[in-house]
């Protein structure tokens, strides 16, 4: 009896284990995953499903805003901010849906909001935690395009440093956040802008920045989902008015 090629025995193996990651990567992602609560569903309801993203449209303004999830946070748990961002900026708001909830799968998502909306002359782009890096990162290779950049509890990196930019930046985060390296927050601060605004929400944790329940790990807020979601939105509008002021 011939014996089998051990070579051979060890590509099957490779091939069986990379065919099982593919089957069961969206259901372990699915699992694992934060997911949306009652109030993000219910402003999802109003929202328009695109591939591979959703938006809240806006025919007051020529203004679009981006929006990258956090990292394994169901997309759908920011609707409740995202709508209510439209209507308090009256700007168009897209919130991507990269593959397995994790933004940094499809960086080059906006590419494709961007030309689908042709319409809109302002383009602003951010997002939550690993959401924030990921959008920095299409920011810095799109700079003609896009007209600032916003993080809710994220930095930037070396990979997308804008100190040398005229990139106006808006940082927000939350006093009681326990997610977020504060370490590794302050050294980041080298790359960013010399037009960065900070502000932090006095008693706001990492979770509250979208609506999906406690994350592990988190500190307790002081202030409620909603306390918290307004501060945010007051702040980007504020933000987002003062640079359209100023171009």
């Amino acid at each position: 009896m011939k014996s089998k090629n051990p070579n051979q025995k060890r590509r099957w193996i490779i091939l069986l284990s990379i065919v099982g990651f593919i089957v069961l990567a969206p259901f372990s992602s699915y699992a694992i995953s934060y997911q949306p609560q009652t109030q993000a569903k219910t402003a999802y309801g109003n929202a328009t499903q695109k591939n591979g993203y959703y938006e809240f449209l806006s025919t007051l303004s020529t203004v679009g805003i981006i929006f990258y999830p956090g990292g394994l946070v169901n997309p759908i748990a920011y609707a409740g901010f995202a709508e209510s961002l439209s209507i308090a900026s009256e700007s168009s708001v897209f919130v991507t849906q990269p593959l397995w909830n994790l933004a940094i799968t499809d960086i080059n998502a906006a590419s494709t909001i961007i030309q689908e909306n042709n319409n809109i002359d302002v383009w602003f782009i951010g997002g939550h935690s690993l959401g924030g890096s990921s959008a920095a990162f299409y920011a810095i290779d799109h700079l003609d395009q896009i007209d600032g950049v916003f993080f809710l509890a994220s930095y930037t990196t070396s990979d997308a440093d804008f100190s040398q930019t005229s990139m106006p930046i808006l940082s927000i985060t939350g006093s009681h956040d326990d997610i977020l390296d504060l370490e590794t927050y302050q050294a980041a601060q080298v790359y960013l802008s010399p037009f960065t605004t900070s502000f932090i929400i006095e008693g706001g944790n990492h979770s509250q920045f979208g609506d999906y329940g406690f994350q592990r790990g988190d500190g307790i807020a002081d202030v409620t989902l909603n306390e918290q979601m307004s501060e945010t939105i007051t702040t980007l509008t504020t933000w987002l008015m003062l640079i359209n002021l100023v171009e």
